[in-house]
C-alpha cells in the first residue's frame, strides 16, 4: 500500500483542491486528514479509504460499499448534530469523503482521560442531543437506523455540541423484512435483535443510547445483553438520580416493545431528569458552507467563516463581515478548552501567548490563565507578522507548543495558515483570517 498523504500535499476533488494540514487518525481501512479547501480557505476533514494489500477482492468491494454508503447517507442529511458532507470523489483510485471537521474529543476519549464516571447533568445534556439526532434520522423516509451508538462514535466539541460520527454500519429500515441480513454493531451496546435475532429499528438505537448512558455514568463497559437493575447505577455514581436510573433500565429492555418506542420519547424522559431547564447548545450554530458543484457563479464565500452568500451581498449573512475584500483584515483566534472558549482579534503584532501575572505586570494579548491548568508559561509563545505572513514562535516554554499535532522547536518561527491549530496543554487555538 502506498504511503499516507503528506502534509502540504494537494488533493484534487470535484469542487476544489485540498491542502493536507495533518492527520487526524488512521485505522486498518483508511485515514482521516484535516485539510484546507483552497476554494475558500475553510477547514474540512478528508476521509480516505485505504484497503490493505492482504485484503481479498470481495472484502475490498464490501468495505468500499460501506465507505460510500456512509458518505451517501450523510449527504442526504442536514442536522446540527451530524457532520456535513461537502463532496465525494476518487483520488489515486481510493474513495474520499470531504466532510465537516469536528474539533473535540469522543466521549470514549473523555471518559478514559477522566478515568472516572462522568457527572449526571453533563451526561444527560450530551445524550439529549444524541436522542434528538437519532429521532431526526429515524423520521427520514426511509428511516435510517444508526445501529452503532456508543461513546467512541460521539464527538463532543468545546461548545458542548455533539456530532454523531461513523455511519459505516447505518442502514435504512425495511418494513417487511423479518431480520437483518448481517448482524452488526458493538458488543455491549447492541440489543438482542442486532445479534441476528430480528430486524433492527429505531428502538435498537434506543438500547444503544441506554448502554452509552450506562457506560458514561459508571466508567464500566456494558456487559453484552445485561440489563442494569434498580440501585446498580446509583451505587457507582451518586450524581445519578433514581429517575435517570429508571430511564436507562427501560431503554435497555431486551424486549423492544418494553423500551421507549421513539428516541424523542427518550429525550423527553432525559429532560425530565434535569434539575434545571434544558438549554440546547445547538441553537445558533451555523453549519459549514458547502459549495455545490456547478453553482459557484453568483456567490461570495466569506473569508472569515466560510459561509456562502449571494453574489450581490455586501456583508456575510452569518458573521457580518464585509464581503469582497481580497486580503484578510485581521487575525481571529478561537481559543477553546474544557474550561470554556473565547475569541481574540489581533490587529497588532507581535502578540504574546501566555498567562497574566499582575506582580510582574505581565498581560499577554492571548491570556490563557482562565483556560489551562498551569501548562502555559507566562511568556509561552509569540505570533508575529513578517513579509505579509503570520508566524508562530515558541519562546522556550516549559511544556512546549504543538502546531497541527507536531511539536514546534523553540525559537524557530513556523508559518501559520488559516485553519491551523495551536495546542498548549488542554487549550487549542484555531488561527483564522477575518
Amino acid at each position: 500500500m502506498s504511503e499516507f498523504l503528506a502534509i502540504d500535499s494537494i488533493v484534487t476533488g470535484t469542487l476544489s483542491d485540498y491542502r493536507i494540514l495533518g492527520m487526524v487518525g488512521r485505522g486498518g481501512m483508511g485515514a482521516v486528514y484535516r485539510v484546507m479547501r483552497l476554494a475558500d480557505h475553510t477547514v474540512w476533514a478528508l476521509k480516505e479509504m485505504r484497503p490493505t494489500e492482504e485484503m481479498r477482492p470481495v472484502e475490498d468491494a464490501d468495505q468500499r460499499r460501506l465507505f460510500l454508503q456512509e458518505a451517501e447517507l450523510l449527504r442526504t442529511l442536514s442536522h446540527p448534530n451530524l457532520p456535513a458532507v461537502s463532496e465525494i470523489f476518487v483520488h489515486d483510485g481510493r474513495p474520499c469523503i470531504v466532510m465537516e471537521f469536528v474539533a473535540g474529543q469522543t466521549l470514549d476519549e473523555r471518559i478514559r482521560v477522566a478515568n472516572a464516571a462522568l457527572a449526571a447533568p453533563q451526561v444527560i445534556s450530551v445524550c439529549i442531543q444524541v436522542a434528538r439526532v437519532l429521532h431526526y434520522m429515524h423520521t427520514r423516509t426511509p428511516a435510517i437506523i444508526y445501529r452503532d451508538v456508543k461513546p467512541s462514535n460521539i464527538m463532543l466539541r468545546a461548545d458542548r455540541v455533539i456530532k454523531l460520527i461513523d455511519f459505516g454500519v447505518a442502514r435504512t429500515y425495511k418494513r417487511r423484512q423479518a431480520k437483518d441480513t448481517v448482524a452488526m454493531g458493538s458488543a455491549g451496546y447492541a440489543p438482542p435483535e442486532q445479534y441476528g435475532k430480528g430486524q433492527t429499528d429505531s428502538r435498537s438505537d434506543v438500547y444503544g443510547l441506554g448502554a452509552t448512558l450506562l457506560h458514561l455514568l459508571t466508567n464500566i463497559t456494558p456487559v453484552p445483553l445485561h440489563q442494569p437493575t434498580v440501585g446498580s447505577i446509583k451505587r457507582l455514581n451518586v450524581t445519578a438520580s433514581s429517575d435517570l436510573e429508571l430511564v436507562i433500565i427501560k431503554s435497555m429492555e431486551h424486549d423492544p416493545d418494553r423500551r421507549y418506542q421513539t428516541a424523542a420519547e427518550m429525550a423527553d424522559a432525559l429532560i425530565a431528569c434535569l434539575d434545571e431547564a434544558y438549554v440546547d447548545p445547538t441553537i445558533g450554530v451555523t453549519p459549514p458552507a458547502i459549495i455545490p458543484a456547478g453553482h459557484t457563479d453568483g456567490i461570495q464565500v466569506c473569508a472569515g467563516c466560510g459561509h456562502v452568500n449571494r453574489g450581490d451581498s455586501r456583508f456575510c449573512s452569518s458573521c457580518g463581515m464585509p464581503l469582497g475584500a481580497n486580503e484578510p483584515r485581521s487575525v481571529l483566534l478561537i481559543v477553546a478548552s474544557p474550561r470554556g472558549s473565547h475569541r481574540v482579534r489581533l490587529d497588532r503584532f507581535p502578540a504574546r501567548i501566555g498567562r497574566r501575572d499582575a506582580a510582574q505586570r505581565l498581560y499577554p494579548e492571548i491570556d490563557l490563565a482562565d483556560y489551562d491548568r498551569g501548562v502555559a508559561s507566562r511568556n509561552h509563545a509569540l505570533i508575529i507578522e513578517q513579509d505579509g505572513e503570520h508566524l508562530l514562535e515558541d519562546l522556550a516554554s516549559l511544556n512546549g507548543t504543538a502546531l497541527n499535532g507536531t511539536n514546534v522547536p523553540s525559537h524557530q518561527p513556523q508559518r501559520l495558515r488559516p485553519g491551523d491549530r495551536i495546542r498548549i496543554g488542554e487549550v487549542e487555538i484555531e488561527f483564522r483570517w477575518e
